[in-house]
């Protein structure tokens, strides 16, 4: 699936720069970094 902006859909919305705090954001990213260390290819197509 590729998003060039154009239209408005379910899977990418705006989002206001206080939808997440700062907290929740550091934990998501580390929830992801480290997703990919314990599972290789995680989040890729073929996975």
């Amino acid at each position: 699936m590729t998003y060039d902006g154009t239209q408005e859909t379910y899977w990418c919305r705006k989002l206001t720069p206080d939808f997440l705090s700062q907290q929740q954001v550091e934990s998501l990213a580390a929830f992801v970094l480290t997703a990919a260390k314990k599972a290789p290819g995680w989040g890729q197509e073929d996975f």
